[in-house]
């Protein structure tokens, strides 16, 4: 049970013995109960408004709702802060291949992210592509921003630019793939579809690295 929880449990709990006690008071000043029939009286008062306080199944549902909708509006909007940063950094690239394939990511992203302002309840489905995957493409692209910017042998900026390429290449067709599974509403294991993502990039990496030396 988290804090917010236990808070509201430990107000709902105070409120319905002060109101049980309350009641047990004014009933003892009429009626002179005894202490045993008084202190079952309070018992009884206690858990009743302790039940009655409680928020009704609907307004459970209503409150999840609502945190639902909430989470998948920060997913989105952090996304499209992710798509513009994207948008803004492309004017750094000098590479027009390469400019292209970002252009090319970026379009992908965006219908992507159409479709799910579209259709809300997939969002979270999304969750991957909104938040690393899209994570992957940035600094795919702010990594090379970075290598032009060093002064390094031009052969090795070469090898770079496209390993830079082949790994937006690999990003747009799994944004690709992420929009046609979502569209004909297929059942995808996000989790190993982001694995497999990870690794293809990777072995990229590696493939990269051995040209390098």
């Amino acid at each position: 049970m988290g804090y917010q929880r236990r808070k509201i449990e430990a107000v709902r709990l105070i409120i319905s013995t002060v109101i049980a006690l309350i009641a047990v008071y004014y009933l003892r000043g009429f009626t002179h109960f005894n202490e045993i029939i008084s202190f079952v009286i309070l018992l009884l008062i206690d858990i009743g408004v302790y039940f009655a306080l409680a928020p009704s199944k609907q307004a459970r549902i209503d409150k999840l709702k609502r945190e639902d909708t909430k989470e998948r509006m920060q997913l989105m909007y952090d996304a499209n802060k992710k798509i513009r940063k994207l948008k803004f950094m492309q004017r750094n690239i000098k590479d027009k291949d390469y400019l292209f394939l970002v252009r090319d990511t970026i379009k992908t992203a965006n219908n992507l992210m159409g479709y799910l302002d579209e259709n809300p309840d997939k969002i979270t489905k999304s969750r991957k592509f909104l938040t690393r995957q899209l994570d992957m493409a940035v600094d795919n692209v702010k990594d090379y921003i970075d290598v032009n910017r060093v002064d390094i042998e031009r052969a090795r900026v070469d090898k770079f630019e496209e390993q830079s390429k082949n790994i937006m290449k690999i990003l747009n067709e799994s944004y690709q793939e992420e929009f046609l599974a979502l569209v004909e509403d297929k059942l995808v294991n996000t989790d190993v579809q982001n694995e497999l993502l990870e690794n293809k990039i990777q072995a990229e990496k590696r493939i990269s690295m051995q040209r390098l030396q």
